[in-house]
Parts: structure tokens; C-alpha cells; sequence
């Protein structure tokens, strides 16, 4: 009878012991999600209460050693870091400051620790969805045989342009010459029907779209004096917002 009673008392405790974890969880996961949309001001004073985010904080300390000769820099657009916005695990994160360092392919958070301090780190991409840096956005793409990487994305319906933005780290080979120089490229690609198709030049982006509408697109370009190698990223938005339509 005794042991009965025992056994009847150390179950309830376990099941009460079990609601009790499972409601703290469930607050805690709450308050994750909440806290993606409210402003990094806000957000950096909750932190040094509750302690950082770990779905946002989660991140290698970013460290960029190069040469001291080296001419130019990593990054995407300028060593400034920019307004911006992040998904992670499908909650977006708004009013964050980044950058994107292209040489590394790494997207940069800068925020505010709770010792009052500025941190860098590399934001985890094994849960990082995509990002915009100011009014520039990016997306993780990948094919059989092209690995999942960062494309910048232009274009508002289905068929939509990826921009593989990089840097190569070269020496410049004049005669006397020590100097390393950060040397930009971008390679160019069609998204549509669930394919990354490459171009280079006009001709090559015509061949992409099926014959019927090929005169079209080629009259589009040639009316508006569009070279896709060299066009701006409005015009060439508005190119393939024109070729979806």
C-alpha cells in the first residue's frame, strides 16, 4: 500500500515536472520570435538583460587579416556597414548593421555586447535563409552542380536575375611591383523554372527564353541601348520584370 502511494506521488511530480519544461520552452521560443522584429536599440537593451539571441548571435568573431599593401577591400559595396535585414530559420531580423565581405562570401553583423562594446561576427549560414543590405538583396541558390552559394536577386516575379558577386585576391605583376589588389567579378545568371542559366553578353541572355519571344527581348535591348554586361542594376531589373512579362 505504502509503495503504491509512493509510486502514485513520483508520478504526479514527473508529470508536473514535465509541464513545467515544456511551458518554459514554450515562452522562451515566443520571446525569440518576438524579438525579430523590434529594432536592434531595443533589442541590444533587452539582450544585456536576457542574454543575446542565440538563433540571430550565432557566429564566428570575424577577423580580416590581408597584407598591408593590399589595394581595395572585401567587400560587396564599401567598408560601411548598412542597414539591413536577415532571415534566419524563417523569423526576419530588421535594422541590423551589416556588411558582406564577397572575397570571404560571408555576411557581417555588427552589434553591441553586454559589455557595452561593438562585436563583428560571421553569421552562421547553416540556418541563414537571405539578407539585404540596404535596398540590394540576396539569396541562397544551389543546382546539381552548382553548391549552395549567395546570389544578389533582381526582379520582382518567377524569372529573376542572380548576380554571383566575388573578389579574388591577386598580385600585381608589374616589374617591382609587391602590391596584392582586390580584383571584383560577377558572373550573370537567369533564374526560370527552377533553373540557374548562365549568360555573358546580350546574345547569349536572348538564347536563354524560348524562340518566340527572342525578337522581342532583342528589340527591348536594342531600343533602350542595353548592354547586360555593363547595365546598371534598375535597368537591368527592369529588363527581366519586362521579359516576365
Amino acid at each position: 500500500m505504502l509503495l503504491n502511494r509512493v509510486n502514485f506521488i513520483s508520478k504526479k511530480v514527473f508529470f508536473l515536472l514535465l509541464v513545467s519544461i515544456l511551458t518554459c520552452n514554450l515562452l522562451i521560443a515566443q520571446n525569440l520570435h518576438d524579438l525579430s522584429d523590434i529594432s536592434v536599440g531595443a533589442r541590444d537593451s533587452l539582450n544585456r538583460v536576457y542574454g543575446l539571441d542565440p538563433v540571430l548571435y550565432n557566429g564566428i568573431i570575424y577577423a580580416s587579416v590581408y597584407p598591408k599593401n593590399v589595394k581595395g577591400d572585401q567587400y560587396f559595396s564599401s567598408i560601411n556597414y548598412v542597414r539591413g535585414e536577415a532571415t534566419i530559420r524563417g523569423i526576419k531580423y530588421k535594422n541590423l548593421d551589416l556588411n558582406y565581405d564577397i572575397y570571404k562570401q560571408e555576411l557581417l553583423l555588427k552589434y553591441l555586447n553586454p559589455n557595452n562594446t561593438y562585436n563583428i561576427i560571421m553569421v552562421s549560414k547553416a540556418w541563414l535563409e537571405g539578407f539585404s543590405i540596404g535596398n540590394i538583396n540576396f539569396e541562397f541558390y544551389s543546382t546539381p552542380e552548382i553548391p549552395r552559394r549567395i546570389y544578389q536577386v533582381l526582379g520582382n516575379y518567377s524569372i529573376r536575375l542572380l548576380y554571383y558577386n566575388k573578389k579574388i585576391l591577386q598580385l600585381n605583376n608589374a616589374a617591382g611591383s609587391s602590391n596584392f589588389y582586390f580584383l571584383p567579378g560577377k558572373e550573370l545568371f537567369v533564374l526560370m523554372d527552377n533553373s540557374i542559366l548562365k549568360f555573358h553578353n546580350n546574345r547569349s541572355f536572348i538564347r536563354l527564353f524560348a524562340p518566340e519571344k527572342q525578337p522581342i527581348i532583342k528589340k527591348y535591348l536594342r531600343k533602350n541601348r542595353i548592354k547586360v554586361r555593363k547595365a546598371p542594376d534598375h535597368v537591368m531589373e527592369e529588363l527581366i520584370n519586362f521579359c516576365n512579362k
